[in-house]
């Protein structure tokens, strides 16, 4: 990055050599000077005794991004180079509240939309034992099962599990339901109480204090969730 100093100020700054930026720039400052594009290499570049062009550094402190937030920056213009440098600056109370209630959120659908572990015995269509049977809880798979839970009636119906295909009856997918159901429940629960304890903090220091689950386990879709186009038949 570049900066042009005029008069110990840092009038321009620009991410990469564009001489059109920094041409139009001395156009405005009313100096008669046009940079090239080979001048990059040649970098500290002095105009005139009040006009430099310099590189351009940035400096930031580690920050607890729940509470503070860079402000800034202050500039070291030194004979080669400014100095960027931002500092930590509190948030308000009220934003970093609000801030950590919509990263609950966050939390709570990516808990809300994974995969668990079902109590179904099956035997897949290799011939496999499974005691427990791998369900996605998205929003798209819970539809699913509860439109063939209204049709299904006493029948056997092909279902495809992570664990391979597998016969489910009437019974099979209440089941799946319950589990669904008190999972989804409790992660909206979580998020209730998670919400109440962020509106019940008084200052910043009380907010670092609210523990949540940054990295929840288990994010990702099922490669079988049992979809429409290659869950049921």
């Amino acid at each position: 990055m570049y900066a042009i100093v005029h008069k110990n100020n840092v009038t321009i700054t620009s991410e990469k050599w564009y001489v059109g930026r920094l041409n139009s720039e001395l156009q405005d400052l009313e100096i008669n000077k046009t940079i090239y594009p080979t001048d990059e290499t040649n970098v500290p570049i002095t105009i005139d005794q009040d006009t430099k062009i310099l590189k351009y550094l940035e400096s930031y402190p580690p920050i607890n991004p729940r509470i503070q937030c860079y402000d800034g920056p202050t500039y070291d213009i030194q004979e080669d180079k400014v100095i960027a440098n931002y500092y930590a600056r509190p948030l308000n109370l009220n934003i970093a509240k609000g801030n950590l209630k919509e990263e609950i959120t966050r939390i709570r659908y990516a808990k809300e939309t994974t995969t668990i572990q079902i109590p179904i015995p099956i035997i897949n269509d290799k011939a496999e034992l499974f005691e427990t049977v791998s369900v996605s809880t998205s929003r798209e798979t819970r539809s699913l099962i509860s439109s063939k839970l209204a049709t299904t009636g006493n029948d056997f119906i092909n279902w495809k599990f992570n664990e391979g295909w597998a016969l489910v009856n009437h019974l099979d997918l209440e089941l799946m339901i319950l589990h669904i159901d008190e999972h989804v429940q409790s992660v909206y629960d979580w998020e209730f109480n998670k919400h109440a304890e962020v509106d019940n903090c008084y200052s910043l220091d009380d907010l670092i204090a609210v523990k949540i689950i940054e990295k929840p386990e288990n994010l990702e879709e099922p490669a079988n969730p049992g979809l429409p186009d290659s869950g049921v038949v």
